[in-house]
């Protein structure tokens, strides 16, 4: 498990200064899916990480919180849609 704050103190303010991910890893040392998992638990302690095409980023400006905020919004909407088609066949096979 790698250091959350080492993690966060790497990431960049700003999307024109985005880091990738594997950029993130070899700066630390350890595979990308240790930054990925990383970047989850910092979302979960509150801190707001935003991603990109070019890599992980904190917010330096309103818009790309209102961005990170409708991405987040349309990933919730997603993975409810999801859930409901998985719950519905899940009723029709006889399950709970």
């Amino acid at each position: 498990m790698i250091n959350l704050d080492m993690l966060y103190s790497l990431i960049p303010w700003g999307g024109e200064n985005a880091k990738p991910g594997k950029a993130l890893a070899k700066e630390i040392g350890c595979e990308y899916r240790a930054i990925t998992e990383g970047v989850s638990r910092l979302r979960k302690r509150g801190e707001i990480i935003c991603a990109d095409s070019r890599g992980f980023f904190r917010p330096s400006s309103i818009s790309e919180i209102e961005h990170f905020v409708r991405s987040m919004k349309s990933r919730k909407r997603e993975i409810e849609a999801a859930v409901k088609s998985a719950e519905r066949l899940l009723h029709e096979m006889g399950g709970t």
